[in-house]
Formats: C-alpha cells, structure tokens, sequence
C-alpha cells in the first residue's frame, strides 16, 4: 500500500509523490531542520535500519508500541464504537507493514507478549488484547485468516515493563 499525500507540502519539498509506509516513517523519523536552512539530513539513531530482519527461518516478531486496550477501562473493547476500533486497527496495520512480515500460509503459533507498568490481566483479558492487532496482521496479508485451522497454538504472555515508555506489546507468529 503506498501514501499519497493530497498535495504538496512547502515544508517538506523532498517528500515524494508515493511512498511505502515504512519509507514515510523513516521520513518522520528524521531530524527536523531549522525553515529557511537547508542542511543534511543525518540518519536518526531510533530509526529502524533493517524493517525486515524481524521474518528470519519462518518466524515473524512485530512490535507495537505502547499499551494496547483489553477488554475492560475508558479505552476498553467494551467502551470502543466501530470508528475508535477501526481507526486503532488501520493505525495497527500501517506498523505491521512497518515490520516487511513475511506471509505465512499454513498452521501457525502465534506467542503474544504483553509488557505493561499496569495491573498484570486475567486471562480473558490478556487473550482480548490481540484482537486488534491480530485483526491488523490479517489485514496486512501476513496471515490469511485468524480461524483456529491457519492459528493452531496460541500463547499469551504478560511481563512488567519498567516505565510507560517501556510498555509495548510482541507478536511473534513461528510456521509449525
């Protein structure tokens, strides 16, 4: 999927007309210089280098930052309408795409790994907060299905993160 931007941009004339999405967040990523001088762009030191190192010998890792909702709170499945769910899975899915996954065709087990400074989740908890980005990877054509035949074994973990910043979520998926 490429971005296009509606129309030219005076602040950013060195952005192309169509970009992949982990090229427009390298383009995001890069230091911003000062209006009215143009110096060289230095690469930023975050900026992810490799987007698809993470798909080695039929193993996917893709990493959401930040906390993702379970069920239950203000930013809950339960409390989400369609627009908030929908505007959360494409935002979702444009970092699937971020990662370069490889596809994954048959039985698969997909590991999730939820680091969070919250209270830890029960287990119905935990296993809601995949439905979003699993319904991104979907989405995203890493996966073609969520049904129990393509995700054989599922396996839901949760660590303590040391501060918010630290808070992210792992979704590793391994061909079996």
């Amino acid at each position: 999927m490429k971005f296009k931007p509606r129309r030219a941009n005076a602040l950013a004339p060195d952005l192309p007309a169509s970009m992949s999405a982990a090229e427009y967040q390298a383009y995001l990523n890069q230091p911003k210089s000062p209006v009215g001088k143009a110096k060289a762009r230095k690469p930023n030191a975050t900026a992810p280098v490799e987007l698809g190192a993470g798909s080695v010998c039929g193993v996917t890792e893709i990493i959401f930052p930040g906390r993702l909702p379970g069920n239950n709170g203000d930013d809950g499945l339960l409390r989400m309408n369609h627009f908030q769910y929908t505007a959360l899975r494409n935002k979702l899915q444009y970092v699937v795409m971020a990662h370069r996954p490889r596809q994954h065709k048959g039985p698969v087990r997909l590991e999730l790994i939820r680091h969070s400074t919250g209270v830890p989740m029960d287990d119905e908890n935990l296993s809601s907060t995949g439905k979003i980005p699993i319904d991104a990877i979907v989405r995203a054509g890493v996966l073609p299905d969520d049904n129990p035949a393509i995700i054989t074994e599922r396996d839901y973990t949760q660590t303590k993160a040391l501060s918010k910043d630290a808070q992210f979520t792992l979704i590793r998926i391994t061909d079996l």
